[in-house]
């Protein structure tokens, strides 16, 4: 995945259970049994599509709780989204359910 809109929204699977592990969140997605860990702003990230939410808003969220250009940040967001997509831990739409 090489672009997002601002207004996709991102949501976490259903086909997934994950918790806190010390300081890193331990992802298990249930269809492919497979574990997957985030830490640092991979894992404010994760706990934050836990409801669905804008791109746009979530990186302002993020931008403004760490010191990244926020060109850099969405890059490594598309970038963190596509891989948990390509596992099968998100779910990525348009605005309005589309």
């Amino acid at each position: 995945m090489n672009k997002l809109a601002d207004s996709a929204v991102v949501t976490a699977s259903r086909n997934q259970v994950s918790c806190d592990l010390f300081e890193s969140i331990l992802i298990y997605n249930i269809d492919m049994r497979s574990y997957h860990a985030l830490e640092g702003v991979g894992g404010k990230l994760w706990r934050t599509i836990q409801n669905p939410i804008a791109f746009g808003e979530l990186l302002g969220i993020l931008a403004g709780e760490y010191d990244v250009a926020k060109p850099q940040l969405r890059k490594d967001m598309v970038e963190l989204l596509g891989e948990l997509l390509e596992k099968g831990l998100v779910v990525i739409g348009k605005a309005g359910g589309e």
